[in-house]
């Protein structure tokens, strides 16, 4: 099953390429839908993208596809997932961050920064 998002996602050397539960992700793909922001591919196969002011997430084995309910400001631009696929950091680009739980789809806590957001990125967790 196909889905927009799906699409829509990537080129390789200039030759459409779906995605589906069997095509592995490289790092030389270009993603035309993010308006140059980043993408993430979480622990779960879930691959979550900026689109615009709103952030959207695709399960690669399910082929399934989903917005979170809330949006930006303006348009987002860097987003980061902590280990486990909990929460998300997503900043746009006024700076502004939104801090989210991906269980809830809800938006936990907003920050703003001073200059401009160019990475984005958790600690990793010691065991």
């Amino acid at each position: 099953m196909s889905t927009p998002l799906a699409d829509s996602v990537a080129s390789v050397d200039g030759e459409d390429q779906r995605l589906s539960a069997g095509l592995r992700l490289r790092s030389q793909w270009r993603v035309h839908h993010c308006r140059g922001g980043n993408i993430v591919i979480s622990e779960d196969t879930t691959f979550l993208a900026p689109v615009g002011n709103r952030i959207s997430i695709t399960d690669l084995l399910k082929s399934q596809s989903l917005t979170l309910p809330f949006e930006a400001s303006s348009n987002d631009s860097r987003i980061a997932v902590f280990t486990g696929g909990v929460f998300l950091l997503a900043v746009d680009d006024a700076g502004r961050a939104s801090f989210v739980n991906l269980r809830c789809r809800t938006v936990l806590h907003r920050i703003t920064f001073k200059s401009p957001v160019t990475a984005v990125k958790f600690s990793p967790v010691e065991t």
